[in-house]
């Protein structure tokens, strides 16, 4: 005769395993696919992080346009600055004189502190070598008592900054010399007579570096913010999951129950009409 087996041990390993499995989320079904919530979240952390990236990018190519702007600007109007024929007469090393390079120089520092940069000079070129022929100075500069004299030698040319005498463009260049490290602009100018020399404009790149780490911390902190936005949505639906499995599994215990109910009352009526016998 068939013994069936303790209901109330039943009960509890079904229960048991019940809440252990619906406790638990599993990342792939059975047969090894990845389960729709699983894939969905996947997708959604990816275009999260694709829109943090573009973020960047674009608030990067937009600020570095702000900033060779404003350094064009600040370049370009150098020559209306300086004296109309300025150039046309600082062509040699005593062509201008100590208290004209001061004069220039304050024009030129008052210039830079209106516009935000951190240098505003001029240049020109003999036999490969470029000289200064004005240029401002920092707040520490002036404070110091280091003022660049006229027609001070730039031995640390770029191969962007004497290419500049030649080119009909601005150029921009990032460059490190004695000064510092520094975004620049170079626009090739003409005096009235015809000179060539060069404007420039600085900007200290630790300025910039710190601007575009503080556009990727905002992108990162963005992307951030819309992955725990999506928290308590995913966390609803394993709720609402374990709950619709563990109604599955009350349902199937009840009918486990019913059958075993049924099974002993067909056993036991078996067993009478034996023992009848």
């Amino acid at each position: 005769m068939l013994t069936p087996e303790p209901t109330s041990k039943l009960s509890m390993n079904r229960v048991g395993g019940a809440g252990a499995g619906a406790g638990r989320f599993k990342f792939f079904s059975p047969g090894g696919k990845l389960k729709p919530l699983t894939l969905v979240t996947l997708v959604y952390v990816l275009l999260v992080l694709s829109y943090g990236i573009w973020s960047y990018i674009t608030s990067r190519n937009i600020f570095f346009r702000g900033i060779d702007d404003k350094l064009y600007y600040a370049a370009s109007n150098i020559k209306h600055i300086l004296p109309e024929d300025f150039h046309d007469r600082a062509l040699e090393r005593d062509s201008i004189s100590e208290e004209e390079n001061l004069r220039n120089g304050r024009i030129l520092s008052d210039y830079v502190n209106k516009t935000g940069i951190i240098y505003a000079y001029t240049m020109v070129k003999r036999e490969g070598k470029v000289f200064f022929t004005s240029t401002s100075n920092t707040a520490d500069e002036i404070a110091r008592g280091d003022i660049s004299p006229y027609f001070e030698s730039y031995e640390e040319a770029s191969p962007t900054t004497l290419e500049s005498f030649d080119s009909d463009s601005p150029l921009y260049d990032v460059a490190t010399d004695r000064w510092g490290s520094f975004r620049s602009v170079l626009i090739r100018q003409k005096s009235p007579k015809g000179n060539i020399y060069v404007a420039g404009a600085d900007i200290d790149i630790a300025e910039v570096n710190s601007r575009l780490r503080s556009l990727m911390w905002r992108s990162i902190t963005v992307s951030v913010v819309f992955v725990l936005l999506s928290v308590p949505f995913v966390l609803a639906y394993l709720h609402s999951s374990r709950e619709q499995i563990e109604e599955f599994e009350n349902l199937r215990e009840m009918l486990h129950q019913k059958a075993m109910h049924r099974t002993m009352r067909i056993e036991k009526k078996i067993d009478e009409f034996i023992r009848k016998k």
